[in-house]
């Protein structure tokens, strides 16, 4: 099999969108010196699970996640909390310019084992947005259900036909991307009962 063929056969969404269509931005960002209660409670008001730590020059020196925190406070018991941010994050932060595609994003934290990633400029490598794995993830079951809008839309049985043949590359997809088997059977199944009905 060639490796535009092995391509045809992957779901194309990785391969298409780049980090400028699927970052979030403007990114929560916090001081290395600010302590971990704030960085707490500035998670906890946005709604969020980390926050990126940057320098003066707004550039990501790095991260500090819910995890973090709780291990601060496990250790060290209630004076955790006051624990400056830069002593509880990771470091470097890992990045990729805005126009690099996702599937470098998820080969990229796939390879590394983390799952924030940030955007970056490509010249002075100031901070621009954020991806996390757990973003991507619900971005890639989105575009597995833009399947049954298709559906809807299709004017012959020559288009339902086509989206059919669809749906395995794109559950494989989800798959692949660690999407649970049962989520994957809910989509595929309300994607083709919807086929079926049209």
């Amino acid at each position: 099999m060639t490796a535009e063929a092995a391509l045809a056969r992957i779901d194309p969404y990785p391969y298409q969108h780049r980090l400028s269509e699927v970052m979030t931005s403007p990114v929560r960002t916090i001081a290395g010196t600010a302590d971990a209660r704030a960085a707490a409670a500035a998670m906890r008001q946005a709604k969020i699970s980390s926050l990126l730590v940057a320098d003066a020059a707004g550039k990501p020196v790095g991260i500090v996640t819910e995890r973090d925190i709780l291990n601060a406070v496990a250790q060290h018991g209630a004076p955790g909390l006051e624990r400056p941010v830069e002593a509880l994050m990771t470091a470097p932060v890992r990045s990729l310019p805005p126009d690099a595609f996702v599937f470098s994003a998820l080969a990229r934290m796939a390879q590394g084992g983390f799952r924030h990633l940030a955007v970056t400029d490509p010249l002075d490598g100031r901070l621009l947005g954020i991806v996390t794995a757990g973003a991507l993830l619900k971005l890639r079951a989105q575009h597995a259900l833009i399947l049954a809008d298709d559906g809807s839309a299709a004017h012959s049985a020559a288009d339902l036909a086509a989206i059919q043949k669809r749906v395995p590359e794109i559950a494989g997809g989800l798959l692949n991307e660690g999407v649970p088997a049962r989520q994957i059977a809910a989509v595929i199944s309300a994607v083709l009962r919807d086929l079926s009905r049209r």
